[in-house]
C-alpha cells in the first residue's frame, strides 16, 4: 500500500446532506456517506479526514453533528483517531476485506455509446511492454546511452530551467527544424526547407498526422503485410480501409501497381522492410514513386532503422527522388537515443508546411522545447553522427554474435532469416512448430527469455512462424548464454506438446 498523505482529504466536496423534518439526522446521513465513500473507494485506508471543527465549517453544520458521526465511524471499525494524528480511516480495513467482514459493491455505470472508430476496428490492438530480459527488442542498456556529450548539454541547461520552457512553435523550435534539415540533407540525400520539418513525438504521432492532413475518411491505404500492427491500426482508427499487400518474394510494387484508383495512398519502409527486412530495389522504387504521381496518391515514408545499416551503402530516403511532392517523411530519434525521449520529426512537401503545423497544433499543441533544444545542439556539434558509429559497431559485432550462435546452435529448430540492418533478428521457426505465440508464451513463463511472434505481425497474408530477437541491448556473454537457454526452451517445448517426436538435440537431454 501507498504511503498516504499528511494532508487531510478534501471529502467535503463529496458530501451533500439534507436537511429538513423528513430528512434523516444530519449525524446519519453523514455517518452513512463517509460508508459509502469508503465502498466506493473514493476514502481508503490511511486516508486522513478534516477536523471536526474544519467539516463543519465547510458544511455549514454544528460540530456537533461531526463528532457524533466520527465517533461512530470509531466505534464501528471504519476509522481509528489518535492524538497528534487526527482521524483517519482504518488501515485494517484491507484485512477485514479478505476476512468478508466488509464488502465492496461495485457500482454498475449505465452503458453509453462510444465512437465507431474505436469499437469498429478490424484488428484487436495490444502493445505489451517487454521486460529487459533477452531477446527483447528494446531494453536498458549503459554502453548504448548517448553518453558524456548528452549529459554535459543537459546539465548545462539544467541551470537556467526557466528558458526553453514555454510554449514552442507548433511546427517546431527553429533551431531543432535546421539541424533535422541539415541532417537529413547530408544523411538521407534530401533538400528540405527548415519550414518543411515538423517536430513530431516520433513515428506514431508523425502518421497521425498524415492521416488528419492526406486523407478522408473512409478512403483505401495500402500497407505493407507483414508490418508493425499498431501503425496500420492507428489508420483504421482514423476511419480508413487498409489493403494489406504482401511484402515476401517481391511482390508488393507489382501488387501495388495494380490497385485501384480509389486507393489513395501506401504507408512503406522503403530502405529497411519490418520485420522482415530488406529493402525496395532502385527499379522498384520508381515504379512506387510513378504510381503515386500517376494516380495523385501519397506516400507515408517510415524511415525505420534508417541510421542502422552495418554494410553497404545506405540509399537515399524516396523523399529524396520526389518530384511530385507526392512522398512525406516520418523518422524518429527514440531509438538511437532512448525512448524515453520521444522525439521525432516529419518532412512535408512545402506546399503542405502551413497544414501540417496546424495539424501539429490542433493534436497537442507543440513538443517540448527543452529536448528540442537539446538533441537540434547534439546533431549540430557532429555528437550525434558520431553516437551513430558508436552504435553501429557495437550492434554489429552483437548481431553477428546473435547469428553466428543461432546458426550453430539451433539449426535444428530453423533458419535466421538474412539482413544487415535494424536491432532484431528474425528466427523462422521449422515445420514442427505451428504456433508461435505459444511458443513466446512458453519461453516467457518457464525461461524468463523475451521473444515476439513473427505472426502477430501479419494482417492478411498466410503468417509465417517465427521469433523475432532483440540483440541490440545484450552483450556478446549474455547472447550466447540465452540462445544456449532458448535450445533448451525450444527442445522441451517440443517435447511438451508431441512426446514422440524424434528429435535429439546436443546437450538439451
Amino acid at each position: 500500500m501507498t504511503k498516504n498523505s499528511n494532508n487531510p482529504v478534501r471529502i467535503y466536496l463529496l458530501l451533500s446532506l439534507k436537511k429538513g423534518k423528513k430528512q434523516l439526522p444530519l449525524n446519519v446521513q453523514l455517518y452513512d456517506s463517509f460508508v459509502r465513500l469508503i465502498k466506493e473507494e473514493k476514502l481508503k485506508a490511511g486516508d486522513r479526514l478534516p477536523s471536526s471543527r474544519i467539516l463543519a465549517k465547510e458544511l455549514k453544520i454544528a460540530r456537533v453533528t461531526v463528532t457524533a458521526a466520527y465517533k461512530r465511524l470509531i466505534e464501528e471499525g471504519f476509522c481509528v483517531s489518535q492524538t497528534g494524528s487526527g482521524t483517519r480511516i482504518n488501515s485494517e480495513l484491507l484485512l477485514r476485506e479478505t476476512k468478508n467482514c466488509f464488502h465492496f459493491q461495485p457500482i454498475e455505470a449505465k452503458k453509453k455509446r462510444i465512437s465507431s472508430r474505436i469499437s469498429n476496428l478490424n484488428h484487436p490492438v495490444s502493445l505489451r511492454i517487454q521486460e529487459s530480459k533477452p531477446f527483447a527488442l528494446c531494453a536498458p542498456d549503459n554502453t548504448s546511452l548517448p553518453g558524456l556529450y548528452w549529459t554535459r548539454i543537459v546539465s548545462r541547461l539544467s541551470k537556467s530551467p526557466w528558458m526553453h520552457n514555454g510554449y514552442s512553435e507548433p511546427g517546431g523550435y527553429e533551431p531543432f527544424k535546421l539541424a533535422v534539415a541539415d541532417y537529413v540533407r547530408r544523411v538521407r540525400c534530401i533538400a528540405c526547407d527548415p519550414s518543411q520539418v515538423i517536430a513530431t513525438n516520433g513515428i506514431q504521432q508523425g502518421i497521425n498526422l498524415c492521416s488528419q492532413v492526406l486523407f478522408n475518411s473512409g478512403e483505401s491505404i495500402a500497407v505493407e503485410d507483414p508490418y508493425f500492427q499498431l501503425h496500420i491500426s492507428a489508420l483504421e482508427y482514423h476511419g480508413f480501409n487498409v489493403v494489406p499487400i504482401s511484402t515476401e518474394n517481391n511482390e508488393f510494387v507489382n501488387a501495388l501497381l495494380k490497385l485501384p484508383q480509389s486507393v489513395r495512398g501506401a504507408l512503406l519502409t522503403p530502405n529497411h522492410h519490418f520485420p522482415l527486412g530488406g529493402s525496395f530495389s532502385d527499379t522498384e522504387r520508381e515504379k512506387i514513386l510513378s504510381w503515386a504521381e500517376e494516380s495523385g496518391a501519397w506516400l507515408i515514408e517510415n524511415d525505420y532503422d534508417g541510421d542502422l545499416l552495418y554494410s553497404g551503402e545506405p540509399k537515399p530516403a524516396l523523399f529524396a527522388s520526389d518530384d511530385s511532392e507526392s512522398v512525406v517523411l516520418v523518422g524518429t530519434f527514440s531509438k538511437i537515443i532512448y525512448p524515453g525521449l520521444q522525439l521525432g520529426y516529419l518532412v512535408c512537401p512545402r506546399s503542405l508546411s502551413q497544414e501540417f503545423q496546424t495539424a501539429k497544433l490542433l493534436a497537442d499543441r507543440h513538443v517540448s522545447e527543452v529536448h528540442q533544444t537539446i538533441l537540434s545542439e547534439f546533431i549540430r556539434n557532429g555528437d550525434y553522427e558520431a553516437h551513430v558509429r558508436r552504435l553501429k559497431k557495437i550492434y554489429s559485432g552483437r548481431r553477428k554474435s546473435l547469428v553466428s550462435a543461432l546458426e550453430l546452435e539451433l539449426k535444428e529448430f530453423g533458419t535466421v532469416v538474412p539482413d544487415n540492418q535494424g536491432t532484431h533478428v528474425v528466427f523462422l521457426l521449422g515445420p514442427m512448430f505451428t504456433n508461435d505465440v505459444d511458443v513466446v508464451n512458453y519461453l516467457k513463463n518457464n525461461y524468463q527469455i523475451e521473444a515476439q511472434a513473427l505472426s502477430t505481425f501479419y494482417r492478411k497474408n498466410k503468417a509465417q512462424c517465427g521469433l523475432l530477437l532483440g540483440f541490440a541491448h545484450f552483450h556478446n556473454s549474455k547472447l550466447a548464454k540465452s540462445v544456449m537457454r532458448l535450445k533448451e526452451a525450444l527442445y522441451y517445448f517440443l517435447m511438451t506438446k508431441n512426446p514422440t517426436l524424434d528429435i535429439k538435440v546436443a546437450n538439451a537431454e
